[in-house]
């Protein structure tokens, strides 16, 4: 039986905590709904039409020409009339304003008439892409027009080619954001490549033809024999099913990173859900007992429980969606600069409806154990505050057990990864658990502390209050605030190392591609003894003979044993190196016939496990070299010198095609006048200028970070939430101690005093443990993943610390 009176009586003399009920709902929808809104609005405004965003049906890419086999099969595919081609070349050269002579690291693609295959490359003019881009002309994106200060009319000279500048692109489907490249993209004509001469024997360039087919059987037929025919490690045979691009891979680490922070805020809020309605049912204890004793069943007060809690949820889920919908209308002035401002099409039905169940599943789920727990309320707490315990049936367990199933399946759903699910939630309740353990430890030795105010001792003991929920406002604000902590600690740390202090001994200029018969020439334009190291290029085929595994590897998040790596050879350590084992590059000891010496770097110890004396086989531009590693190099001080995975003694690859790399330690004054004097005599040189890199990608960096500390933030007001929660659970208790203090002499100055000291202990503790576990955990990522040297900003840790004592003081003495 209902009993619709008894609701709305329940409601009315609880707005308060329903209240905090219905917020903490509406938060976990609130943060998990606009994710999922963003992504959806990506994956149909970016990642959606994969076709166009590969370039064709199949995609065959190099960095190397085509091998003849490939090339005789891409004819034949033309010449049988299945499918339609269109090559292009992609590569980085500096290009000149003729006028001003300023300079600018730009992307070059060439393309032909029929480019793109799938999509259309908008203009500003409106115009069509073939209608413009002629021999002799080009189109630049904006960012380009913008940062050499040219425009439509405007000449730039590109190698040995000058070129005019016939259009502004506003949007490529392949390309859909251009922060991905060290330079904005400039496209040119395929038959200006010649005129241009900037790509040489061995520069780095990526070759690609996109095909178009007619029909899925020649789809499949041309992706057979394109594998067939392709250099295993060599020439890429993808399609527009399983190509993943940069754009793509970017956004779905993005999403990632943020589904953790939303699950996070979830669970958080879960936590203040299961703290408000815990509040609020332990305020009706003595009215349950005599509802009880009065003949009610634990049926009665449980389906109307469940239904007032029902009614709560659908509201905080209806408030939640519409909060959502609000925020993401906001997110696009958040993502300015990495996400086209035409990319948010707000939240579809699908999205709302899925909004309305997981508002059901977080409300069955965080509500099950304050509810079952009513069946432990007997008639004789009337005259007593305790509650005989009952043995929990195994109905208990089972239900417990079946949330905690659901809730993985929840978040392996939300993260697409099963496993990886399943190791995130172990993850944040381990988290949990070791706060609740700290704080349990803290609250015990600041129990036992002698003091002697005796305003300080009640408000110690305030902490202890029956229904105070100390424990979990701690745990909630610590856990979230340590995320939010060590957000702002890595970008720091990543901001200092890389741009506000660019370390001294890091180069400010990479000069790549410069040709054997260059270095002569190259060594005189910039004076002194520069370093110049040899590259070449090579694919690893086996480890002790047993093949690398491609798939496998290249679905690694970070480095991978698949990808091209770039050799050298040497005689001798570089000045910030030092071995880890061995001790000289290529040992002492004679080598069999069929093996050559090489030195890896420890790095390759941690991609791929390759260990000292283990025997690797290479494929080096066609040509098979096994070799024997004979020493295992680390590196000291900057991270940005030049560095290489594998260098071998010099008589085995100097013969080799190679180009030649050098990194220049050049005064900052000077680095634009000695970047245009080698360009405009080697313009096939593709010169980096490291300190305005840096800078550009601080700014995506700082971007991405004001997305990701959005998001944390609502972990902070979960916690804020569960503190409002505890002190309205407590406003009882509270008035009664007033009087006790009052009856006994005390005046409200000493009151106030009690309530603003216990709430200062409380963000102190909370404040304290995010600080220890956000040093600890910013200090291993920057120390073992980004090997730089850690900085713990205690300044801004103690003022995080103030800020954060000044927020919970202001809740806690308003709310009391």
């Amino acid at each position: 039986m209902i009993h619709f009176g008894f609701i709305k009586k329940e409601l009315l003399q609880a707005k308060s905590q329903s209240f905090i009920f219905v917020l903490c709902v509406a938060l976990s929808i609130t943060t998990l709904i606009s994710l999922n809104g963003l992504k959806e609005s990506v994956n149909e405004s970016i990642l959606g039409d994969t076709r166009k965003l590969s370039g064709g049906d199949v995609i065959v890419s190099s960095h190397y020409p085509f091998s003849s086999q490939i090339n005789e099969t891409l004819s034949g595919i033309t010449k049988a009339d299945d499918a339609l081609l269109s090559t292009s070349l992609e590569f980085y050269s500096v290009i000149q304003d003729v006028n001003s002579e300023n300079s600018l690291l730009v992307n070059i693609k060439s393309v032909e008439q029929n480019y793109p295959l799938y999509g259309e490359v908008q203009l500003k003019s409106g115009r069509a892409l073939h209608e413009v881009l002629k021999p002799g002309y080009v189109v630049v994106v904006q960012q380009l027009s913008d940062r050499l200060e040219v425009g439509v009319g405007d000449t730039v000279k590109a190698g040995k080619a000058e070129l005019v500048i016939t259009g502004i692109v506003l949007h490529e489907p392949s390309q859909p954001v251009n922060f991905f490249v060290l330079g904005p993209r400039m496209l040119v004509a395929a038959a200006d490549l010649p005129r241009m001469d900037l790509v040489k024997t061995g520069s780095r360039a990526t070759y690609k033809t996109s095909i178009k087919t007619k029909d899925a059987e020649a789809f499949e037929r041309v992706e057979r024999e394109l594998t067939a025919a392709s250099e295993i490690g060599q020439e890429k045979i993808e399609t527009f099913k399983n190509s993943r691009s940069r754009v793509k891979r970017f956004f779905e680490n993005l999403f990632f990173f943020l589904s953790l922070i939303s699950i996070f805020t979830l669970l958080l809020a879960g936590i203040g859900m299961q703290s408000s309605l815990g509040a609020l049912l332990r305020q009706k204890e003595k009215t349950l007992a005599v509802i009880k004793s009065m003949g009610a069943t634990n049926g009665f007060i449980l389906r109307n429980y469940y239904i007032l809690v029902f009614i709560l949820g659908f509201i905080g889920t209806v408030l939640g969606i519409i909060t959502a919908a609000i925020f993401t209308k906001m997110l696009p002035a958040l993502l300015v600069g990495l996400v086209p401002l035409n990319s948010f099409s707000g939240l579809s039905m699908g999205t709302i409806l899925q909004g309305f169940l997981l508002g059901f599943l977080a409300v069955s789920f965080f509500t099950f154990l304050p509810l079952y727990n009513l069946r432990n309320i007997r008639p004789v707490v009337i005259f007593h505050n305790a509650t005989d315990g009952v043995k929990r049936s195994f109905v208990y367990y089972l239900m417990i057990a079946g949330g905690m199933i659901l809730l993985t399946v929840l978040v392996a759903l939300q993260l697409k990864d099963v496993m990886i699910g399943a190791y995130f939630l172990l993850g944040c309740l381990g988290l949990i658990v070791f706060v609740y353990l700290f704080t349990w430890l803290t609250s015990k030795i600041i129990a036992k502390i002698p003091i002697s105010s005796l305003i300080v001792k009640q408000s110690i003991k305030s902490l202890y209050r029956p229904g105070n929920s100390t424990k979990a406002v701690i745990v909630t604000l610590a856990s979230a605030l340590s995320v939010l902590l060590t957000i702002f600690l890595l970008q720091k740390n990543l901001h200092t190392n890389f741009v506000d202090s660019f370390p001294q001994d890091a180069p400010t200029l990479f000069a790549i591609d410069i040709q054997p018969h260059q270095k002569v020439q190259f060594t005189e334009m910039v004076g002194g003894e520069p370093v110049l190291h040899p590259v070449i290029r090579a694919r690893l085929l086996a480890i002790n003979d047993v093949p690398v595994n491609r798939e496998k590897e290249l679905k690694k998040k970070r480095d991978s044993l698949a990808r091209e790596f770039n050799l050298s050879y040497r005689e001798k350590l570089l000045a910030n190196e030092y071995f880890v084992q061995g001790d000289s590059l290529f040992g002492k000891s004679e080598l069999d016939e069929d093996l050559i010496a090489v030195s890896i770097l420890d790095m390759v110890t941690d991609i791929g496990g390759i260990q000292y004396g283990d025997i690797l086989s290479f494929n080096v531009q066609g040509r098979p070299m096994k070799a024997k590693v004979t020493s295992i190099r680390s590196r000291s001080g900057s991270k940005l010198s030049p560095f290489f995975y594998f260098i071998f003694p010099t008589e085995v690859l100097q013969h080799a095609p190679q180009t030649f790399f050098a990194a220049l330690y050049v005064d900052h004054n000077n680095v634009s006048g000695l970047e245009k004097e080698i360009v405009s005599a080697m313009p096939n040189v593709s010169m980096i200028n490291m300190a305005e890199t840096a800078k550009r990608l601080d700014g995506i960096m700082q971007k991405l970070s004001s997305v990701v500390t959005t998001f944390a933030a609502f972990s902070i007001i979960a916690g804020c939430l569960i503190l409002v929660s505890s002190v309205f659970a407590t406003r009882i208790d509270r008035i009664q101690e007033t009087v006790f203090y009052k009856i006994l002499g005390s005046n409200s100055s000493f009151v106030r005093r009690v309530f603003l000291y216990e709430n200062m202990l409380l963000g102190f503790v909370s404040s304290c443990i995010a600080i220890m576990i956000a040093q600890l955990v910013s200090w291993s990522i920057c120390r073992f993943m980004f090997e730089i040297s850690p900085n713990s900003y205690l300044v801004s840790c103690i003022i995080f610390m103030i800020v954060i004592i000044g927020l919970v003081v202001c809740i806690g003495v308003a709310g009391s």
